[in-house]
Order: C-alpha cells, then sequence, then structure tokens
C-alpha cells in the first residue's frame, strides 16, 4: 500500500483478511488497483502480517485487516475489510506509526509511545513506559525499538535471535530497556 500524490490510498496484493478493503479475499488485488474510498485524507500507511494501518493528517488512526490478535485496536478480535478510526486514541495526536506482524504501535504528539495487538498484553492501545519522551517507534516482527527525542534507543519484545539488540539472545522483555550499545541515534 501506498500514499499518491493524490491522497489517495492505492493497494494491490494479499486480501485473505480484507486488509485491501477489496471486496473479494480469494484473489490478489493487481498492483494498478485503488483501495475503497476512505472519508479522511491519509498521511502515512503501514501494513503488518495481514492488517493496515493509516495514520491521517489530523493525527487520526484508522485500521483494518486481520484482528486474530487485536491489532486493530478497537478491544475486539474481529477482522474487518473497511477502514475504521481506533477511537480509544480519541484525544491523542499521533505523529507516527508502525506495525508488527501482528500488533501495532504509535506515538502521540507528547511523546508517549502507544501499542496493542500480540505481545502487548492488550488489543487496546496502552502507553509503553518509557523514562524519556519518543520520536519514533519502529516493529520488528514481535519486537519494537523506540528512539527518544534525546537519541536514546529502547527495545522490548521477543528476543530469541537478539532482535533487541543487547548482544545476547533470551526470551525477550515486556518492558523498554535501554540499548546502551547505542549512545545517541537520530
Amino acid at each position: 500500500m501506498v500514499v499518491g500524490h493524490d491522497m489517495r490510498l492505492y493497494c494491490w496484493g494479499n486480501n485473505s483478511y480484507g486488509q485491501t478493503s477489496r471486496p473479494s479475499t480469494s484473489q490478489p488485488v493487481p498492483v494498478t488497483s485503488e483501495c475503497v474510498k476512505v472519508n479522511f485524507n491519509p498521511q502515512t500507511v503501514v501494513c503488518g502480517w495481514e492488517h493496515t494501518v493509516v495514520l491521517d493528517v489530523d493525527g487520526a488512526v484508522h485500521s483494518w485487516g486481520s484482528n486474530e490478535f487485536g491489532q486493530l485496536g478497537d478491544g475486539s478480535e474481529e477482522s474487518r475489510r473497511d477502514p475504521q478510526k481506533v477511537h480509544s486514541l480519541e484525544g491523542e495526536k499521533v505523529t507516527q506509526v508502525a506495525c508488527g506482524a501482528h500488533s501495532t504501535a504509535a506515538v502521540t504528539s507528547s511523546g508517549d509511545v502507544m501499542v496493542w495487538g500480540r505481545h502487548t498484553l492488550s488489543n487496546l492501545p496502552h502507553r509503553v513506559h518509557l523514562p524519556l519522551k519518543a520520536l519514533a517507534v519502529a516493529c520488528g516482527f514481535s519486537h519494537a525499538v523506540a528512539v527518544t527525542v534525546e537519541g536514546r534507543l529502547f527495545s522490548w519484545g521477543y528476543n530469541e535471535h537478539g532482535e533487541l539488540g543487547h548482544g545476547d539472545t533470551f526470551a525477550g522483555l515486556r518492558k523498554p530497556r535501554q540499548i546502551v550499545h547505542f549512545r545517541s541515534c537520530q
């Protein structure tokens, strides 16, 4: 999926859970297809394994596709093919979004990181406790990394292959830990 210069969403590929907003889930969507019309102006689109999340120009988050692990942020586990606003984030202006395979993360204008979906202990957005304000967040398959406004990196989640960046492998972290190998990142 991409946001075009015309502020429309263009999508293609697998649609098994309606993540491209097309009626049929049995056939891949051709490259030139435009997604369903939306009633908001998209700014950024990110995709998980089988879900899609859009940040609009007003700082609201919209999601659709697979919701098996609560990655759509609506408090349910029901998948949907139509974009819906993540109402539990109302009152928060979101500045950035990221998707893991089955989870979603967002950074708010106040520097909070919100997460929901698989391995986050909730299918509703909730704050990740960082000691500093976040600038950005990125997600891997089952882990996340946040960079703070001071340039410090924090990671949490699955770590069987050392993806958290702490120089070792272990089951993982439920709470963020600073990656001390990097003193300052932009």
